[in-house]
């Protein structure tokens, strides 16, 4: 009799794991089939586990490494004890090799321990993608470290290494079968390793090693600025990292155009980090109080001054030669050169703010008187020109208008503008108050009068 039987796998049956160590949440957990080791960890280490996120690989993996648990030697038994094996998330978080994560059985037992100040330590710096620091494991090549960096820079001498070994751990020593003979040297900077005669992968590492990449000497550091605006040409260009001036990048660039406004120009840099170090104008108002008198509102005004500063502007007159010899560029700066339109902006107290034609014999009275003037709150003792070049706030009889420019009229502060109208109402109410005292005082006068020479015609 011939037949036939399907079976199909509705929900495949979940897997419970014991995790042991010194964790916040160890015991049996359960998880899904399927379910790799990091998981567990993350469930365990984690102060509340019914948190956890549905894909911890990318969610809890960097707390998992910055965590203070060894995550190179953790132990998994399984098959009642019968498989005994250490797992390295630290290699699969660096690597993305998944034989370093396995996957969770039921019945597994995982072991965590915890790092402390006398677990020996591995580093490899300099020249790489990814500069790192961790736990030492046995077994570990200078190979397999690398491949944890992500590889080398682009300037980096792939054909040596530098090797400082930890005090204690054999300083200044390779230790005997490491390496063979030739291949290292030793000065004050630590033992050369010499890669083009030793496979990295034969290099096995030891406790407390610390391997530094160093970059090949003459390397040129390349730097490019953008040029934007009123150029013929615009775009990224190179130029020389030494800090020379702008007009060999204006040549690049083709020169400016007839519509730009060259004494408005500015230069954009982002005070962002390199190399990891961060700029020498990065500050924390907070640590500044410690050695200053300043007053709190002081230090709000850095605060707010640290944000503006992110990315700040240096103004440059595209017409002064000398002045773009002297400007020292960075990588990654802009050079923006604005179109002249001609106008000069005012606002503030006018009745007509906005913008209107230049023309170079009008003086700031002219623009004003064209704005229809001041409004009743205008302060015309406090009139600015704000000039195209720098921002810079000038009294009008201290510069000449130019195209750009704006005009800033300032108002009465708002207190002084009120007292001044309550002064001008009782002003005006007394006033006519001693006109009506005035004619009562007539009417008065010459209703006596009337009545006297009445009383005299009879």
């Amino acid at each position: 009799m011939d037949f036939s039987l399907d079976v199909s796998l509705q929900q495949p049956r979940p897997v419970e794991v014991t995790v042991s160590g010194d964790v916040p949440n160890p015991g049996l957990l359960r998880f899904p089939a399927g379910t790799r080791l990091d998981a567990a960890i993350f469930a365990a280490v984690e102060s509340e586990p019914d948190t956890v996120e549905a894909d911890p690989m990318i969610s809890g993996m960097q707390r998992l490494m910055d965590s203070e648990y060894a995550l190179r030697s953790v132990r998994l038994q399984r098959e009642g004890g019968k498989v005994d094996a250490e797992a390295d998330l630290a290699a699969f978080y660096h690597t993305g090799d998944t034989s370093f994560n396995p996957y969770l059985y039921d019945g597994d037992r995982v072991v965590i321990v915890k790092k402390n100040e006398y677990t020996p330590r591995v580093s490899v710096s300099g020249a790489v993608n990814r500069p790192l620091e961790l736990e030492y494991k046995a077994g570990d090549t200078l190979q397999d470290l690398f491949d944890m960096t992500g590889g080398y820079l682009p300037e980096a001498d792939s054909s040596m290494v530098m090797r400082r070994r930890g005090v204690g751990a054999g300083a200044g020593t390779l230790g005997a079968g490491t390496l063979g003979a030739g291949t290292a040297s030793s000065d004050s900077k630590g033992v050369r390793i010499e890669l083009a005669e030793t496979d990295p992968a034969s290099i096995y590492v030891k406790p407390n090693d610390h391997f530094v990449v160093p970059r090949r000497e003459n390397v040129a550091e390349v730097v490019t600025m953008e040029v934007r605006g009123e150029v013929a040409s615009p775009g990224i260009y190179p130029v020389a990292a030494s800090g020379a001036g702008l007009s060999d990048l204006l040549a690049m660039a083709g020169g400016i155009t007839p519509n730009a406004l060259p004494h408005g120009a500015y230069l954009v840099r982002t005070l962002k980090e390199r190399n990891r170090v961060s700029s020498v104008f990065e500050m924390d108002p907070a640590r500044l109080q410690r050695t200053s008198d300043s007053y709190n509102e002081g230090f709000a005004y850095l605060d707010l001054e640290r944000g503006l500063m992110e990315e700040y502007r240096i103004y440059i007159d595209l017409t002064d030669e000398q002045a773009l010899q002297g400007v020292s560029v960075r990588d990654g700066d802009q050079l923006i050169i604005p179109r002249d339109d001609k106008v000069v902006m005012l606002y503030g107290q006018v009745n007509q703010p906005g913008m209107l034609s230049y023309q170079p014999e009008k003086r700031v009275e002219d623009y004003i008187r064209e704005a229809a003037g001041f409004t009743l709150a205008a302060d015309t003792e406090r009139i600015f020109v704000i000039k195209a070049a720098g921002r810079t706030w000038m009294k009008p009889e201290d510069t000449n208008i130019e195209s750009g420019d704006m005009i800033f009229v300032d108002r009465i502060p708002y207190d002084d503008f009120y007292r001044y109208r309550d002064f001008e109402l009782q002003t005006q109410t007394q006033r006519r108050a001693n006109i009506q005292l005035v004619l009562s005082t007539v009417t008065t006068v010459a209703s006596i009068l009337t009545t006297y020479f009445a009383i005299r015609s009879r």
